[in-house]
């Protein structure tokens, strides 16, 4: 189901597809991304500085401690999947 034409390329070979959004591995490409302009973020504290060491656990761990950033990302994908359930409705 595609939520942005711009957005990333799919597995499925279309662009900004759900998937793209709300997986595992777009949540941890979206939160690695950001934490390149914010360092303040607990997360950095969780990862030890490396992004790469970046798991849904610690993003999940962070969205319970209230960390802004990780609560952003989960915002993005929130918006999308809200998108979606709206289009079935309609």
């Amino acid at each position: 189901v595609n939520v942005d034409p711009l957005g990333e390329p799919c597995t499925c070979g279309s662009r900004g597809c759900l998937n793209t959004v709300v997986s595992s591995a777009a949540l941890l490409a979206a939160a690695r991304e950001r934490l390149k302009e914010n360092s303040s973020s607990m997360l950095m504290g969780m990862i030890e500085g490396k992004p790469s060491l970046l798991t849904v656990d610690h993003l999940m761990q962070a969205v319970l401690a209230g960390d802004s950033l990780a609560l952003d990302i989960f915002a993005v994908a929130g918006r999308a999947v809200g998108l979606v359930v709206a289009g079935l409705f309609n």
